[in-house]
Order: C-alpha cells, then structure tokens, then sequence
C-alpha cells in the first residue's frame, strides 16, 4: 500500500509539472504561427498556415498574450490566396508516322497539350517552343527492271558473237539515297544499221545498238518518323490553408464589496546579502537523488499478474487470481501460475506482464503445476492468452494431468 501510495504521488506531481510547462508555453508566441493581434476590441487574433497534405493545426482553450488571459470563441479555415505554389519542370515526348503528303502539317498529328499527373503535380504542358517537332526520314528498298542501251560502230558484218553478252552499267544503290553502283546487265535485244558499202554495193560497215537488261535496288523515300516535344513548369496542386483562432480577453472577476485590494507604497527593498548557489543546488539534487532512487526502484520491478475474463453474455468481469513481482536472477525471472487454477473451464485466462520505465533483458518462465510451461522474453508490455498457448505448445503436459479429458 505505501508504495502504491509514493506511485501516485510521483505521478501527479510529473502531471501537474506537465501542466505548468504546458500553461507556460503559451505565454508567448506560439511555434509555427504569425504573431497575434489584438483589436481595438480586445478580441485576439493568431492565424497558423499549414498544407492540405499536412495534419490540421489544434488552437489552445486558452492562452496569455502580453499578460493577458484569452479564451478561444471560434476558428475560421481558408484557403490561403498569398501561397505560392512549387513548380517542377518536366518534359515528355510522343511519337507519330507522317505520310509524305502531310509534312507540313504536323501539328495534325499530335494535340498541343499533354496532360501531367505525377505526385503532387497536375496539370498540362505544351509543345515545347524551342523543338516542337524532330523529324526523321525513313526509307524503302524497292527492286525494279532496268535496260541500257549500247552503241557500236565500225562493225564488218552483222554477226552478233562480236558483241559482249553482258556489260557493267551504272545503276541505283540502295545503300544510301541518290547512291549509284555497277551492275553486270546481259543482252536483251541488237539492231543494225549499214553505215557503209563496197565498190560492189555490198555492205561492210555496221552499226549496231545493243539493248541490255538487268535489276536494280534502290530507297524510296515512304514515311517520316515525327517526335512531338512537349516541355514546362507545372505547379504543385496541393493547397495551403490558413486557419486563424479568435480569442476573447477573458474579464478579471470584481471583488465583492468589503474585499477590495488595498494598494499601499512599498517601501524599496533591502539590499540581498551576497550568498553562492552551489551549495543550494547541491542540496537539491541530492533530495531529487535520494526520493527518485526508491520510486524508481519500486516502478523498475515488472509486474506480472493472471487474470481470468469471464463472458455471461451480459458484461465482462475479471477476477485476480495470481500477482508476482517478477526479480530478474541470472537473467531469468519465475512466475508461478496457481496449480489450482481451471484453465480448461471455458474462460480465458491472459497472462500480463507489464515493466515499468524501462526495458528488462532477459526471460520471464512460466510454471505450472510444478511444470516449466514456457520461456518467453521480458518485453516492454507483453499480454499472453495463456490458454491457447497453453493448450498449443504443450498438449503433452495436458494429457498426462487428464486435463483434456
């Protein structure tokens, strides 16, 4: 009972400490808002801003401005018009095949916009103006017949074995556009023709034009290839709002008649004699020292307790069946469950095991009847529902003690 008694008394005092910080951080501009104001009508205004990605800001019931005290009537939310929205830069690029015709009418093919949906960031870039389009030409290997003529004079007679069968002309490449190559034609067709006659009449000078065929490969201009460029800032889409708290000056209570505050001239103070405040601090820290040693021992323990819940179908109750003080030894502590203690009777039963201040290395063993029923680690909270893990890890030790039967 004492040490529940010194338990609590810690507690409200680290309570009531907690209160005065917090009354204390009020007194004067609050973090992360704009100085208050105050009207001619005493009404106080702060105003915080914050993102619409970002947790609402809570205003105080209260707080103290200039030694005044102020009560919280209402809060207002908007979007705040002054915000400058972040912009970020960003390029894309889309891809189309332009027939020959329509070469200079590319904006047909592609729309002026593009649509933008990254994180934070909506909206629509445009055709950059720099490089709107990058165009690329592409080609087709076509195959087509080919004759060349050739002509030769100064012939005897009109024997067509004088004439070669096959000749190298100089036809299309389609190794690259307006390239040209040798290519062996053969003899298709000859014509002759009598350039000259003997002192008899008869002919013997011919001239003959010899037709010779072949195949050729060549590129074709078929298509162009056009990549739309489109670039630019788009802002971020995400709001910042502003929420501004409006605070009443909370009116000082009149005394009543007879209790009235009599101010009278204070006589100037005496001079303070000299004195070090080392040896105060010292005597301080050595009571914090010395009251904080025993509470701090007594919360260190781990508390370790069974407790079983019963449902009737109407409410909950529980009911204590076993409490230990769980004193780490050679890095285990032992918590013994009640032998007599029905876990199989339909309730559940939870093994809570609940360290105070600060973690406690080692393990907590649980026995029943006179039985090593596991080992766990001594966690910071830890709550078993000691049935089911009873009744899953050891069966065996059920089935000696009949409790199964």
């Amino acid at each position: 009972m004492l040490k529940r008694l010194i338990a609590s008394a810690v507690l409200m005092g680290l309570l009531s400490t907690q209160v005065l910080i917090s009354s204390f951080a009020y007194a004067g501009e609050p973090s992360d808002t704009v100085t208050p104001t105050v009207s001619d009508e005493g009404t106080l205004t702060t105003r915080q801003t914050y993102l619409t990605t970002e947790t609402t800001p809570d205003f105080p019931e209260t707080l103290t401005f200039e030694g005044q005290e102020y009560s919280l009537q209402q809060t207002e939310t908007v979007v705040d018009a002054d915000y400058t929205h972040p912009t970020q830069y960003f390029s894309r690029a889309a891809f189309s095949e332009v027939p020959l015709t329509d070469i200079n009418n590319l904006s047909a093919y592609f729309p002026a916009t593009m649509a933008i949906e990254e994180g934070d960031f909506k909206g629509e870039i445009a055709l950059d103006p720099a490089n709107p389009f990058s165009v690329v030409s592409r080609y087709e290997i076509l195959r087509a017949q080919v004759d060349r003529t050739l002509v030769v004079s100064g012939l005897p007679d009109n024997d067509v074995t004088r004439l070669p069968t096959e000749q190298a002309f100089e036809v299309r490449s389609s190794e690259s556009p307006d390239s040209t190559c040798q290519q062996i034609l053969r003899i298709l067709d000859v014509s002759y023709e009598i350039a000259g006659t003997d002192h008899l009449g008869l002919p013997n000078n011919y001239t003959a034009t010899v037709t010779y065929r072949g195949q050729e490969e060549y590129l074709e201009l078929h298509h162009y290839d056009v990549t739309a460029n489109y670039a630019g800032d788009i802002p971020s889409a995400v709001e910042q709002m502003a929420a501004t708290g409006i605070y009443t000056l909370v009116p000082v209570p009149t005394p009543a008649p007879g209790n009235e505050v009599v101010i009278t001239e204070e006589a100037p103070p005496l001079a303070e004699p000299e004195f070090s405040l080392f040896p105060l601090a010292l005597s301080g820290t050595t009571v914090v020292v010395f009251l904080a040693l025993p509470v701090f021992y007594i919360f260190f323990l781990n508390n370790a307790r069974l407790i079983r819940v019963i449902d009737d179908g109407k409410k909950v109750s529980t009911r204590l069946i076993c409490r230990r003080r769980l004193a780490l030894k050679n890095g285990e502590a032992e918590f013994l469950i009640p032998s007599d203690a029905d876990i199989m009777d339909g309730s559940q039963y939870y093994l809570v095991i609940k360290p105070h201040f600060a973690n406690r290395e080692g393990d907590v063993v649980l026995v029943w009847q006179e039985r090593i029923v596991s080992v766990l680690p001594l966690d910071r909270h830890t709550t078993i529902n000691f049935r089911e893990m009873l009744i899953t890890s050891v069966e065996s030790v059920l089935m000696e003690t009949d409790i199964l039967h």
